[in-house]
């Protein structure tokens, strides 16, 4: 099955379904219009666009649930073979991603108000990757939220209440930018990292070689999560760098120490960098974070700490390229034509669809 640009929009009116064994493929430069509806892939799903024609995904389910949905009975990428499920080079605009104990690609992808959900800590490995990931930031918004053992690498992640929320296993998180996630009364974070005792599954991710900056904390650490916190840049944050929070529900236990050794802190003088950790010198309750010995200049490994400032996603970058999405949109809508056509040689999109 095959989605093409030439038969774009392809305009859901119902939910559809991917069944097992079925590979629904989506070519560079189509254009997926979910409605309110949802796609729950059971088989195989590759969107894979390019870098000057993206596939892209709009709307979706508005119940508070992501519409792009990898389910555990999904194809797993396979990066020797190319198969199983990938969205490459894909824009999605309110249209979130959610995985189920499944193990897709999420790579070279744009996020505007998206966000991307991983579940289950016993099953899956999804990668994503090279990713931009803007949110709007309202009020508990969170740009990835990982409850598994994701590879989390090379994303911009901004705009978000909090940009990584990590609450189950072992994710690896590399080479990733996540700042200025802060943009609400209550604050922000750049990564939340914390273990519930009532989950009964440690949390104890790998964050490495990332930029943490401009958030109003960097990290928050709730409960007793035990992370491995190493040769990262974090520096800027407003109000701390690092912060222990015991939590209030009776599920956080109290936190025990934290390492977070050999991490550049934007300075190098003890008492300053002490003072932007929040932990047992601020209160007894918590645990103690060790951050000495430390790097004495910004880990070049890392990525450049970015410019404040509007965010512009790479495909709006060109006014030509905003010029012709706008008279595009426009000339569908006025002829209908345009609209209809995926519907017309797609019959599983008229109804509550299985492909």
């Amino acid at each position: 099955m095959t989605w093409t640009k030439q038969l774009s929009p392809w305009v859901f009116t119902g939910a559809v379904t991917v069944l097992n064994g079925v590979t629904l493929t989506i070519q560079p430069g189509a254009s997926v219009i979910l409605s309110t509806y949802t796609l729950t892939v059971n088989g195989t799903l590759q969107a894979r666009g390019n870098a000057t024609d993206p596939v892209r995904f709009t709307g979706g389910n508005t119940g508070g649930f992501d519409p792009i949905v990898f389910t555990s009975f999904s194809g797993s990428w396979n990066e020797q073979t190319a198969t199983g499920c990938i969205i490459e080079n894909a824009v999605l605009t309110f249209s979130g991603i959610d995985i189920e104990g499944a193990s897709p690609k999420i790579n070279a992808c744009t996020f505007s108000g998206s966000d991307i959900t991983i579940n289950d800590a016993s099953q899956g490995t999804p990668i994503v990757s090279n990713n931009i990931i803007k949110g709007t930031g309202i009020v508990s918004s969170i740009g990835i939220t990982c409850g598994g053992n994701a590879a989390i690498t090379g994303n911009n992640i901004s705009g978000w209440q909090t940009g990584i929320d990590i609450f189950l296993g072992n994710a690896t998180v590399t080479n990733n930018v996540v700042w200025n996630n802060s943009q609400t009364v209550s604050g922000g974070e750049g990564v939340r990292i914390d273990y519930r005792s009532d989950y009964g599954i440690q949390t104890s991710p790998t964050l490495s070689n990332n930029t943490i900056v401009y958030n109003s904390v960097g990290v928050n650490l709730v409960g007793s999560p035990t992370p491995k916190i190493l040769y990262n840049n974090i520096n800027n944050n407003t109000n701390y760098n690092i912060n222990l929070y015991n939590g209030s529900q009776i599920y956080y236990q109290k936190g025990g120490s934290i390492n977070a050794t050999y991490n550049y802190w934007g300075t190098t003088n003890t008492a300053t960098i002490n003072r932007t950790i929040w932990d047992w010198k601020n209160d007894h309750a918590l645990g103690n974070v060790t951050f000495a010995p430390f790097l004495n200049a910004s880990n070049s490994a890392a990525p450049p700490i970015p410019v404040p400032g509007i965010f512009i996603p790479e495909f709006l970058q060109s006014p030509a390229t905003v010029s012709m999405i706008v008279l595009v949109t426009f000339a569908a809508l006025a002829t209908g034509s345009v609209l209809l056509r995926g519907r017309k040689t797609q019959k599983s999109l008229d109804n509550p669809a299985r492909l």
